[in-house]
């Protein structure tokens, strides 16, 4: 399946509160749809977070990889802590 494989809320623009686009398709590739499950740790918390993956039809296996995915992507994201501050 393809997957977008980083949808921090960077790379998600809203418009009058709903998402009008996905950009930055660098690390779109064959994969474990689950990664695309990222906005639910990043963008969510509480009942919105139930409700994001519940709509999508995400099941126990699914949310548990779309977690894993979302803590490897941080902390992949720690090598910018120097060389890429801003």
């Amino acid at each position: 399946m393809w997957v977008h494989g980083d949808l921090i809320p960077g790379n998600l623009l809203v418009n009058h509160g709903r998402l009008s686009a996905v950009i930055d398709w660098g690390a779109l590739n064959a994969g474990d749809p689950a990664c695309d499950l990222q906005p639910g740790w990043n963008l969510f918390a509480g009942h919105s977070r139930t409700l994001f993956l519940s709509e999508l039809g995400a099941d126990d296996d699914a949310c548990l990889r779309g977690r894993g995915w979302t803590l490897y992507q941080a902390i992949t994201g720690l090598y910018y802590w120097d060389t890429n501050p801003g």
